[in-house]
């Protein structure tokens, strides 16, 4: 499953990735990110 999130601003980002892990009930989270700093 991928979702995109797109921000101008990394701390945003960030933010995001760090809610959808303490959202998921589980004992490892693993996450990619993609970092695009223009269009991809």
């Amino acid at each position: 499953m991928g979702t995109v999130v797109e921000t101008d601003d990394v701390d945003t980002l960030l933010a995001a990735a760090g809610a959808a892990h303490k959202a998921v009930d589980g004992d490892r989270v693993s996450t990619f990110l993609k970092i695009c700093m223009t269009t991809c």
